[in-house]
């Protein structure tokens, strides 16, 4: 009987155990690891001497400054330059590197040297345009220039040229003529003696007007000669 029982409880046990018998969990898939993207070589820096290319077939030219340079050619340079710039919507980035890609000579190796001495966050459109005024930006240019305007006769010009001269020197002379009326007294007072007492009489005191007056009564004394 004993045996009997003690029987039975082995198979209750053996029964249990297989019952609850703890499957250890399976090791995780093994991942496999990403296979690298194909990523392109960078592109060279083409892009630069392409849009320099761009620039120039804009109008953009190289600047060559000497010491010696009538200065109005810096002054061109850099209204022609910013002009192309503003046609091409360039950024403040491109305006500096294609600036300093059309300076030469004398005019770079004084960038290059300015350009050393300042920290790189520095290195800027804004600061390059600002000391490339200062640098052609003297009081002894604009005198002179005042002193040019104040002296401008038509002589053998006829209006539309005069008109041109007298307005590109005018730029010079604010201090002289601050409103339209006394451009126009100056503007006639620089006319021929024929062509000034035929509109001195008119008092025309708008510029477009009275150097449209000037080229009608140029035009009749023409006919006559």
């Amino acid at each position: 009987m004993k045996d009997v029982f003690l029987g039975m409880m082995n198979q209750w046990f053996n029964e249990f155990k297989q019952a609850n018998l703890v499957t250890p969990p399976s090791p995780p898939p093994v991942v496999p690891p990403p296979t690298p993207l194909d990523v392109p070589n960078p592109v060279p820096v083409m892009v630069n001497r392409v849009f320099i290319d761009k620039i120039k077939k804009y109008g953009a030219e190289e600047f060559r400054g000497t010491i010696n340079d009538d200065l109005s050619k810096a002054e061109y340079w850099i209204l022609n330059t910013k002009r192309v710039f503003v046609e091409l919507l360039c950024t403040p980035e491109d305006c500096l590197r294609c600036a300093v890609s059309s300076l030469k000579d004398e005019v770079y190796l004084w960038w290059d040297t300015l350009s050393m001495m300042i920290s790189n966050d520095r290195v800027i459109w804004d600061f390059f345009h600002n000391k490339f005024k200062k640098k052609y930006d003297s009081r002894l240019f604009i005198n002179q220039k005042e002193k040019e305007f104040l002296e401008l006769k038509q002589g053998n010009w006829d209006i539309a040229e005069y008109e041109r001269e007298f307005i590109q020197l005018s730029k010079y002379a604010h201090n002289i003529v601050s409103n339209e009326e006394e451009m126009c007294i100056n503007f006639e007072d620089g006319l021929s003696d024929e062509i000034r007492m035929a509109v001195t009489a008119l008092k025309l005191r708008e510029l477009v007007e009275l150097s449209e007056r000037a080229q009608k009564v140029e035009e009749i004394c023409k006919s006559k000669r």
